[in-house]
């Protein structure tokens, strides 16, 4: 399947001599498939190291924007490895769409549930009312508000982020607009 023949190339490109494993739950039916056997990723360092190899090995998929790169780079999130399994479900996602014109079975919540995540297609009316800074990136030339999002982990910084992005209508892409520490979602 798709993905797998990437990893040589992440044995290759490991930060060290250490490895995760991530063995996804294979689907059933047609629609997004995600990888069915077990695949070694590197512990990635922090989180713009696995951003950066993930933009490299997803190019085709993902699209990161500079918003993206810089909140990876700032953001001190440990659990590396649950970002590269989220990246590389919306890699598959994401090529999936493409052969399927556009289509996920049973809709993108659907595809990032079965592999673990919590999907959530619009951030809350006092993020998006009082925090809009944290959601809205230039995407071609305007601000655009990334809405659509999935939250890893839970607390204190390095604990938890999240991945704010939209599908790119034509071309079924990934675009990811932040990358990084969780935005501001009190009226605090």
């Amino acid at each position: 399947m798709r993905g797998l023949a990437l990893s040589s190339q992440i044995n290759r490109e490991a930060n060290g001599n250490s490895k995760s494993s991530w063995n996804a739950k294979p689907m059933e039916g047609q629609g997004t498939r995600l990888m069915s056997q077990q695949v070694d990723f590197p512990d990635f360092a922090s989180v713009s190291k696995a951003v950066a190899w993930v933009n490299q090995a997803y190019a085709g998929s993902l699209v990161f924007l500079p918003s993206a790169i810089k909140g990876a780079s700032n953001c001190p999130f440990k659990n590396t490895l649950k970002l590269v399994k989220l990246l590389t479900t919306l890699h598959e996602v994401s090529m999936d769409m493409r052969s399927a014109g556009g289509r996920v079975t049973g809709g993108l919540q659907a595809a990032l549930s079965r592999s673990g995540f919590a999907y959530k297609p619009w951030i809350s009316m006092t993020a998006a009312g009082k925090h809009i800074d944290d959601y809205a990136f230039m995407y071609q030339g305007r601000r655009v508000l990334f809405g659509q999002h999935v939250t890893l982990g839970a607390g204190a910084a390095n604990t938890c982020m999240s991945v704010h992005f939209l599908v790119e209508p034509g071309t079924h892409k990934i675009v990811i607009g932040w990358c990084g520490r969780h935005g501001a979602n009190t009226s605090k």
